[in-house]
This record gives C-alpha cells, sequence and structure tokens, in this order.
C-alpha cells in the first residue's frame, strides 16, 4: 500500500495525517449529451493528463481526473451521432483519432473539428488504433477473419499489413517490437506492423486474446473465450497460465490495464466470485479482489491516469463512472465552489449546503475514504457535532453527478 505523511497547517493547530489513501470507488458524473445518459462505454484512455471514454454517445474528454467531462463528436461535423469505439492520441503532434464500426475519423485541433479518413466506411469491427515507428497501426475483424493495416501519413492513405486473415484485437508497443493479441494466440511485428507472424508457445487452445499490456519485462494477455490470463517472460516466445487458482475453469477477462505497479482485470465466470475487477501488484504472479465498496456488477471496461495514481471503469447496470485513486492527496480533492459552497468552514457544530443540484445524498468520509455519516435527500444543513476534530470531505449526490469538498471539524 502506498503510504504518505503529510503536515497541514491550518488556524486550529498542525494536523498529522497518515495513511492518506483513497481507499474506494467514487461514483463520477454521468457522461449525458442534452437528455441522453451513455449507457455502454467501449475503452478508457489516457494522453497527457486526458481522459478520453469511448462511449455509445460518442468520445467524452475530462481534462480534471473524470470531474468534468466535455463531448468532442456527437453533435461535432462528420463524426456526428456516430458510437466510438477506440480513441488514440499521437502524442507527437496531438492528433486524436476515433473509430465507429466501419470508419475512423481525425481531429488535429483538439476535436474542435474532424475529417474522414482513409479507412471510411470500408473496414469492419475496428478493434484497435496504436502508433509503431512512425505507422499509425489498425487491428480490426471478428470471427469472420480480420487483420491488420498502417498508414505512415496519418491514415491519409493505408496499406495492408502481412498477416493471418483472422481476428486482431489489441496492439502492444513493446521492447522495440509490436504485439498483437488474436484469435488463437498473438503476432509480433519488428518493421513497424508491415509484416507480423505468429510467435509463441503455449497459448490456449481455442482461446482468443482480448488485451495484451506488458508490467515490466513481462507480457500479459486475456482470453475472452474463457481460457483466463497467460503469461509470457520471454518477449512472447512461451506462455503460461498467470495464477490459475484465481483465473480458473471458464474464465473471461475482458479488459486489463496496468498503472504504477498495479494490475487490474475485469473477469466473469466462476473466477469472478462476486468480485468481477481483481488486481495484482507483483507482476501478475498472485491476484485479489478490487472491489471495496463497488457494487458486483458487470464491468467490461477499465482505464487508468498514472499521473493521478487513479482507476476507471464503468457500470454497465447503472451506466456509472467509477473513479478510485491509490495516492489522492486531499489538497488536490476537487472543490468546485461554482456548483456548491459549504460553510461555515472549519465548523463547529453545522454545516449548511448552498447548491442549485437536487440533492440526492450526502456522505462524510474520511482522509482514508471510509464513510462516517451519510443524509437524507435535500437534507442542506448537516450536524457535524459528534465529529472528531480534523479534516473530512463531503460528498454531494445527485441524479447526475456528485461534487467533493474539504472541510474541517474544529
Amino acid at each position: 500500500m502506498y503510504r504518505k505523511k503529510l503536515i497541514i497547517i491550518i488556524s486550529i493547530g498542525i494536523l498529522f495525517i497518515d495513511n492518506l489513501v483513497a481507499q474506494q470507488w467514487n461514483p463520477l458524473p454521468l457522461l449525458v449529451v442534452g437528455t441522453d445518459t451513455v449507457t455502454s462505454v467501449s475503452e478508457i484512455d489516457n494522453y497527457a493528463n486526458n481522459l478520453y471514454f469511448s462511449t455509445n454517445k460518442g468520445l467524452f474528454k475530462s481534462s480534471d481526473n473524470g470531474n468534468n467531462w466535455t463531448n468532442l463528436t456527437w453533435t461535432n461535423g462528420i463524426a456526428a451521432n456516430q458510437k466510438i469505439t477506440n480513441t488514440f492520441v499521437d502524442t507527437s503532434n496531438s492528433y486524436i483519432y476515433v473509430s465507429s464500426d466501419s470508419s475512423i475519423y481525425k481531429s488535429t485541433d483538439n476535436g474542435a473539428s474532424w475529417v474522414t479518413t482513409a479507412i471510411n466506411n470500408n473496414l469492419k469491427f475496428i478493434n484497435d488504433i496504436n502508433k509503431l515507428g512512425n505507422n499509425i497501426v489498425v487491428a480490426h475483424g471478428n470471427y469472420l477473419g480480420g487483420g491488420i493495416q498502417l498508414s505512415s501519413d496519418g491514415l491519409n492513405s493505408v496499406q495492408v499489413a502481412s498477416i493471418a486473415n483472422i481476428e486482431m484485437r489489441d496492439i502492444l508497443d513493446f521492447a522495440g517490437a509490436g504485439f498483437v493479441a488474436a484469435t488463437g494466440g498473438t503476432y509480433k511485428s519488428t518493421d513497424n506492423g508491415l509484416n507480423w507472424n505468429p510467435i509463441g508457445t503455449g497459448h490456449p487452445i481455442g482461446g482468443k486474446y482480448g488485451e495484451i499490456i506488458n508490467e515490466g519485462n513481462r507480457i500479459l494477455a486475456s482470453d475472452i473465450f474463457g481460457k483466463g490470463l497467460y503469461k509470457s517472460d520471454d518477449n512472447g516466445v512461451t506462455w503460461g497460465r498467470a495464477d490459475s487458482s484465481t483465473f480458473h475453469s471458464f474464465c473471461q477477462v475482458f479488459d486489463m490495464v496496468e498503472s504504477n505497479g498495479t494490475i487490474l482485470t475485469t473477469v466473469d465466470g466462476p473466477c469472478n466470485a462476486a468480485a468481477p475487477i481483481k488486481s495484482s501488484v507483483d507482476n501478475g504472479n498472485s491476484w485479489g479482489a478490487f472491489m471495496t465498496n463497488l457494487p458486483n456488477a458487470f464491468y467490461s471496461v477499465l482505464g487508468a491516469n498514472a499521473s493521478t495514481g487513479c482507476f476507471f471503469t464503468f457500470n454497465n447496470g447503472t451506466k456509472v463512472p467509477y473513479r478510485y485513486c491509490t495516492s489522492t492527496d486531499i489538497n488536490n480533492i476537487n472543490n468546485d465552489s461554482s456548483k456548491m459552497l459549504v460553510y461555515p468552514n472549519p465548523a463547529d457544530n453545522f454545516i449548511t449546503i448552498t447548491t442549485e443540484l437536487k440533492i440526492e445524498k450526502i456522505t462524510i468520509m474520511d482522509v482514508a475514504g471510509k464513510e462516517i455519516k451519510s443524509f437524507a435527500k435535500s437534507n442542506k444543513v448537516i450536524d457535524v457535532s459528534d465529529l472528531s476534530n480534523g479534516i473530512y470531505f463531503i460528498q454531494v449526490y445527485s441524479d447526475t453527478e456528485m461534487l467533493t469538498q474539504k472541510i474541517i471539524k474544529q
């Protein structure tokens, strides 16, 4: 567990705070366009401290770790009204690429406008967009077949890579080579995506890899057909099961993400065991539940923001996005005074909340993320007289968003 000590000097004295760790998943504002709420998220990405959610209502971007969202495509030109399945940002020039089912659109002005590319209603089932060397590389296909296409000119033109005609899912740039997760195993390219060859032994028979990542020198590939999770410690030459005691029986691993030494997976099947999200902090050797307060439901997608130490997911049932931060400094908690005023602060006995939001619930949490008190809807005067002196967080929930402010009890 990440530990840090923080000394805060305030008007009532000096507080010593230990174990300053957010120990729970917190709901984020719903992803909404007009009056329509997002019902599915295909992918969660992070580039240059910006979060991107690819959804059935287009591409959402957040520059403040998920507290506020802007939709970049749903009502915007050529990409309007398109479900977005994948997002890639070329950090060398900040160009954004997004895919619908059969097309890829590009923005050269941070999402203000979009243009078509050479992949325009002519490529079905686009599964991933990435970059190998100077080439933009696209993986595509379904059970009927698929492949790789690539471009050295920003998808103004494309060429077809030399690779088997099978479904290609996820692309990894690792150790100077490209790897792609595919039906039956993995493929490797040493020429920036032009030519691919099957690599490795020990792949699951009858399996289909969906995600492929690296943690240190280890490669991990997840099987969405129920074969579990596989690992390779020799650049993909040999493969074996990763912790078969966790990924046992029929085990679908839908998504996988790594950040600051922690790996998360989302699973279904008997390996779920009421914990559909699992984590590893030892390079994937052993795994445990990563649910804390998260409702047991179906979670098909994961994301991470390494710069903030936060993970993200989406509850497919309630349509709520969640954030879990492993090391959240209390001074970095979002305090949006334009939407909510909490006073007096510091407080002795009572706190008043002023907001135009229709309040559904109010909770008070300590600095470890543990809920201390909860209040009914529309209760805007909160009794804190029984709290010990110190720092807390008050969370106000409406039907569309959640606001957090730091409060001091004195």
